[in-house]
């Protein structure tokens, strides 16, 4: 067991490794993580009235800006966002293994929770060390709770509250992290909970006022009325349990809870109630999130890394096994849980034919007379001197609220620049597209060639269309 958590650990760096300086998207929205950067430094704001030019994601800005400033220091591109999605994954599975050690005195413990989140690796298309918000998010968060955990002055206690404000500043999902932990620092006193739940409110609600202020409203807009306005995926209310938690992480997970119940309610012990609290904030997070329509499975990692943590806190709590027997058993079914997870990394590495295929695109793009606009890459576009548009994601994200005159009046303005055939090229995938439904660019334009032909995890089909 031991070997084989720290073979998924060793796994995960090699092929951090091995992706880093891949050249173009390793995931759909990398190329757009990179426009909000370069959107930071060109002086634009980030958040404004939605345009065919720009229009943000709908997070918070935090990761944005410090990608911005690294970019500042050793070039635009993906490699900087990468680099530190990279540093905040090693934090996590150092935070995961500080703390399960901690708890159990036992390294074996450390290893088994951090390598049982890198195992995750593969279950979530390698995305830990993409150009993506969530690791930072995660590491932030995680590192509030250690504070949390370990520490009990009104300094900790201010720490915490800061760093858990930080991961909202990076995703949403940290207020909601934080929630049940307001109720754990009120466990510790009303002095703890102040200094916590005051640093909290203070730095979320007053952000959130300079901000909104800063972008003329149009940064509540993106961050909350935005996701407000879609619809709940009601096939997830079941299937996140089903088929994103147990199917991975059966064992994990049952453990988990019955060590929890047994803690909670045998024992009334501080751990267990700690350690409940943070579960609800994580999976809580994670669940709201995966309800969210058109979410993608990495909004789960939160509920990953709560599970790993616990599991291994449990394998290795002696109070919890206090015969050979029941260790033998638990070891046994964390082997059994670790090959659960056993996937073929061949696949995650970007191949000499995705290069390729990635330098004939831009080869391609650079070819087309006029604007182009590519639908399903952000970044790409400007590497072949194209002017930069928004992603069709965050179009249809806006376009599909649909409740108030903004959304109706970006459907418009794409109707009539597609009407008046602004773009002298358009490039969309072929394959069907659950935002494809809000372009409507048949209408318009007509297939003209294919420029991308090649099928694997990093490219798929693609036509050029022109004017009809």
């Amino acid at each position: 067991m031991f070997s084989g958590a720290l073979a998924y650990v060793a796994l995960l760096v090699v092929l951090m490794s091995m992706r880093v300086r891949y050249p173009f998207e390793l995931e759909w929205l990398e190329g757009t993580a990179v426009d909000h950067a370069r959107t930071i430094l060109s002086g634009e704001p980030l958040y404004a009235p939605p345009s065919l030019r720009f229009i943000p994601l709908t997070y918070t800005p935090g990761y944005f800006y410090v990608g911005a400033l690294l970019m500042r220091l050793i070039g635009v591109g993906f490699l900087p966002l990468r680099l530190i999605s990279i540093a905040a994954s090693f934090v996590v599975l150092l935070l995961l293994a500080r703390m399960a050690i901690r708890e159990t005195g036992d390294r074996h413990a450390g290893v088994l929770s951090a390598g049982l989140f890198a195992a995750m690796y593969g279950w979530t298309d390698g995305w830990l060390g993409i150009a993506r918000t969530d690791p930072l998010f995660l590491a932030l968060a995680l590192a509030s709770v250690y504070v949390l955990r370990w520490y009990s002055s009104i300094g900790a206690m201010l720490a915490a509250g800061l760093l858990i404000s930080l991961s909202f500043l990076v995703k949403q999902t940290g207020l909601l992290v934080a929630l049940p932990l307001c109720l754990w620092s009120a466990w510790r006193g009303w002095t703890a909970f102040l200094a916590f739940a005051g640093t909290v409110l203070a730095i979320v609600g007053g952000s959130t006022f300079v901000l909104n202020r800063a972008f003329h409203g149009w940064y509540v807009y993106y961050v909350f009325a935005v996701p407000g306005q879609h619809q709940i995926a009601t096939e997830t209310l079941l299937g996140f349990w089903r088929y994103d938690m147990f199917r991975p992480m059966a064992i994990a997970l049952t453990i988990t809870g019955v060590y929890l119940v047994w803690q909670v309610v045998g024992h009334k012990s501080e751990r267990g109630i700690f350690y409940l609290l943070s579960a609800a904030g994580f999976i809580g997070g994670a669940y709201a999130s995966r309800l969210h329509s058109l979410s993608y499975v990495n909004v789960v990692l939160p509920a990953y890394l709560i599970a790993a943590l616990v599991f291994a806190i449990a394998v290795y709590d002696p109070s919890f096994t206090p015969t050979g027997r029941m260790r033998s058993g638990l070891y046994a079914l964390s082997v059994l849980q670790l090959l659960r997870l056993a996937y073929n990394p061949a696949p995650l590495v970007p191949s000499a034919a995705d290069v390729r295929a990635g330098h004939e695109l831009i080869a391609s793009l650079a070819a087309m007379p006029g604007d182009v606009l590519v639908v399903d890459h952000g970044f790409l576009p400007s590497m072949a001197g194209k002017p930069m548009h928004p992603h069709a994601a965050v179009i249809a994200d806006v376009i599909r609220g649909g409740r108030t005159s903004v959304e109706h009046g970006l459907a418009e303005s794409l109707r009539e620049s597609l009407s008046q055939h602004q773009f002298d090229s358009i490039v969309i995938r072929d394959d069907p597209s659950p935002v494809r439904a809000w372009l409507p660019l048949d209408t318009y334009y007509r297939p003209a060639e294919q420029v991308v032909s090649i099928r694997s995890r990093f490219w798929h089909p693609e036509t050029r269309y022109v004017p009809r």
